[in-house]
């Protein structure tokens, strides 16, 4: 088996942080052991999946369903993986503003 790192882009996820719901969109960041490159890729689908703001908090109806793509995906090597063995960081960030300007980073930051 080997590392990788996977790199993992989310939009429109429409979750409730404060109160209201509104669409946010995410980066996050997953180490694991696969054997491929494919299967380091789903193992990271299916761990972003389980976290419970996405798969509980998630309001999205219909045809306006959420989408989460890889952005990056490459194996990592020994001593890099001793250092970096997990992360289960979300990069939150609202899709829109009030006045529709899109905003690349945010202040959603969870563990």
């Amino acid at each position: 088996m080997q590392k990788f790192r996977v790199k993992l882009h989310g939009r429109n996820f429409l979750l409730n942080f404060d109160g209201e719901y509104k669409k946010f969109g995410f980066h996050a960041t997953r180490f694991v052991s696969a054997t491929s490159r494919s299967e380091a890729e789903k193992i990271a689908i299916i761990q972003i999946h389980q976290y419970h703001a996405i798969r509980d908090g998630r309001a999205n109806e219909g045809t306006d369903s959420p989408v989460v793509k890889i952005t990056d995906a490459r194996p990592i090597g020994f001593l890099r993986s001793l250092f970096f063995n997990t992360s289960d960081k979300f990069n939150f960030y609202p899709e829109e503003n009030e006045q529709g300007m899109r905003w690349i980073s945010g202040p959603h930051v969870y563990d």
